[in-house]
């Protein structure tokens, strides 16, 4: 096979990138020939406190308070009761009374067991298949930042483009030696909306049978809707905003949203396991929060309610309107003789950094018996965060979902690990990782289900190098203009991926949580 268009990080010297277009043909007798093959030279290039006041927010009682004027209030939402079943529940409130709830109806997303399709899909779940696939690559490689100078490297905003790229070409590789033929076109976004236009009117683009790419919100949105428009497939590989389209069932979301984060955090919360002397202790959680972070603790206090099945009591929750925490408003939501989960979903690193340092405190090293026994559940952005040291993150017991978690231990990760490197001169990073597994993915959808694979997703759930692939579809609730029905018809708004890596950070590494 003969590459048009590679990144190597061996004999180190950088190039300016030409027109970012590849035709790539996997065999001998693909029919696409007559699509022509642009040539392009190959491309090398070089990688190288104060004072203390009263808290905002109290602890959210255990029942909603109407307001006085409102007598009754009803509403309805959509559920996901397991992985194969959304229940549309309708809620009513009286004055001061509890809060009833009301299953009005139970659709049946997919049943494991049979070839059963999701009901209400707008695609046709027949498998047609090609002799081969067209494929788009949308990514902002910003090729008119690169010089030729022999000492500038990659910029580092086009890192995760090259890299995701660089992962591509190896499953691209696989992919050929199981006989899968695709035709793959790679274009340059430059993260701009301009760019991104007149990219949309390519001919290859309206000939696609599968877009990946951009990464941007803005840039995004506009390719989710020309993807509906030309009912075309397109993989989000890195955002997270679960709100770029609607109504579009041929928008795959791999990097899940905060909705899925929140969910993982619930169903592990009660599963949290540290030292055997925590084992036999209760559990008590606290939610802990900006006023900023108020929709994301909402988004837990629901998965909560759908977990628990109780409607009618809340998590206690704290939120400030500050950055700064003091830790005499956070004691008396603790309990010393419990094992007290502390959920902070924010990802400002001042609050963070904050309100670790006070929790720090009521943590004594020298007999962990004698102090509050804490485990903090953050996020895995925290990461990358330069201000706070890992001794608080290894003192507090900090656990995250994650999307990205690779075992190194496993055959295949080191395999895949020896074969980036004989590539392309180092070790894989995160972005290599997610590249292959993306395009090995969604290249055997297509091979094995045609152009509709959507709806055999529930048929091919993946363990993929990096994470999961369990996509399933996500409803939004639609009332008809023409009808006189009051409960919302469920549509779906796309898919998107359903599992998340629940971590730890134990003896200074991250690792899966037990």
């Amino acid at each position: 096979m003969n590459y048009t268009f590679t990144f190597l990080h061996k004999n180190l010297f950088p190039c300016l990138f030409g027109v970012l277009f590849l035709g790539l043909i996997f065999s001998s007798c693909d029919p696409t020939k007559n699509l022509g093959n642009d040539s392009l030279d190959k491309v090398v290039v070089k990688k190288d406190s104060t004072k203390e006041t009263p808290p905002d927010v109290v602890v959210t009682p255990p029942k909603v308070i109407e307001p006085t004027k409102i007598d009754t209030v009803r509403w309805c939402d959509t559920l996901q009761r397991d992985p194969s079943t959304l229940v549309i529940v309708c809620f009513e409130k009286i004055g001061n009374g509890t809060i009833k709830a009301d299953t009005v109806d139970v659709i049946e997303i997919y049943n494991s067991s049979n070839s059963t399709d999701w009901s209400n899909a707008f695609l046709d779940s027949a498998i047609t298949k090609k002799a081969a696939y067209r494929v788009a690559i949308i990514m902002p490689f910003r090729s008119k930042s690169f010089s030729a100078a022999p000492s500038r490297e990659i910029p580092g905003h086009s890192l995760k483009s090259i890299e995701f790229y660089e992962g591509v070409q190896i499953a691209l590789d696989s992919l050929k030696k199981e006989g899968v033929s695709l035709f793959v076109d790679v274009f340059d976004s430059m993260g701009d909306t301009t760019t991104v236009r007149t990219i949309l009117q390519k001919p290859e683009l309206k000939q696609a049978d599968l877009i990946i790419g951009p990464i941007s919100s803005r840039t995004l949105t506009m390719v989710a809707e020309f993807a509906k428009t030309y009912q075309t497939p397109l993989v989000s590989p890195f955002n997270p905003r679960p709100d770029l389209t609607t109504n579009n069932p041929y928008y795959i979301q791999v990097n899940p949203s905060f909705t899925v984060y929140s969910k993982t955090i619930i169903e592990n919360l009660y599963q949290i396991e540290q030292e055997n002397r925590y084992r036999q202790l209760d559990k008590k959680v606290l939610l802990l929060g900006e006023n900023s972070d108020s929709l994301e603790i909402q988004q837990l206090q629901k998965n909560f309610a759908i977990y628990t099945n109780t409607f009618d009591t809340l998590l206690p929750q704290y939120l400030s309107s500050s950055a700064s925490v003091k830790i005499n408003y956070i004691r008396p939501l603790l309990d010393k003789s419990k094992l007290n989960i502390i959920v902070i979903p924010s990802s400002n690193e001042e609050f963070i950094y904050n309100c670790l340092r006070e929790l720090q405190s009521l943590v004594d090293k020298i007999d962990p018996n004698k102090g509050y026994q804490i485990v903090v559940v953050g996020q895995d952005r925290w990461k990358y965060y330069s201000r706070i040291t890992f001794e608080y993150y290894e003192s507090l017991n900090l656990h995250f979902p994650a999307e990205f978690y690779v075992n190194k231990s496993i055959s295949k990760n080191i395999n895949f690990r020896n074969g980036y490197k004989n590539n392309y001169g180092i070790a894989p990073r995160e972005f290599g990782y997610i590249g292959f597994d993306v395009m090995l993915y969604f290249g055997r959808m297509l091979h094995n289900y045609g152009t509709n694979f959507q709806m055999h997703f529930w048929k091919s759930p993946a363990h993929l190098r990096h994470t999961e692939f369990r996509f399933q579809p996500v409803y939004e609730n639609v009332v008809p203009l023409d009808s006189r029905l009051v409960t919302p018809r469920p549509v779906i708004r796309g898919f998107e991926n359903q599992y998340l890596h629940f971590l730890q950070f134990k003896d200074y590494t991250i690792q899966t949580a037990k």
